[in-house]
């Protein structure tokens, strides 16, 4: 018969190991969304430095937006990659797909 200390140590152990499991799937997940850098640089040269949408061109605040969105199988291909600005960007993602305000068109 396996002692209390013996039962708390597997317990602690296997809760561990579930941690883990849970850390390296939510890592391997954070890799897919992740966008090459080369990928960024093309679709930045592609629209000029600039945001979709409007004329904003400060690339430190650029963000890429996936037009097949990410969670629908949209991949990170550079026709699927455009760069937004935050305030766009966050106006895009709040509507469906098929429901997007006319004034957010992505060129």
């Amino acid at each position: 018969m396996p002692t209390t200390t013996e039962v708390i140590t597997f317990i602690i152990i296997a809760f561990v190991f579930y941690l883990l499991y849970k850390l390296f799937k939510w890592l391997k997940e954070k890799q897919k969304r992740y966008i090459p850098e080369h990928i960024k640089k093309a679709v930045l040269k592609r629209y000029f430095n600039m945001c979709a949408v409007c004329p904003e061109n400060n690339q430190l605040v650029m963000e890429y937006h996936h037009r097949k969105r990410f969670s629908e199988n949209g991949d990170n291909s550079e026709q699927n990659i455009v760069p937004l600005c935050p305030y766009h960007h966050s106006l895009i993602t709040r509507y469906p797909p098929n429901n997007k305000p006319k004034d957010l068109y992505i060129n």
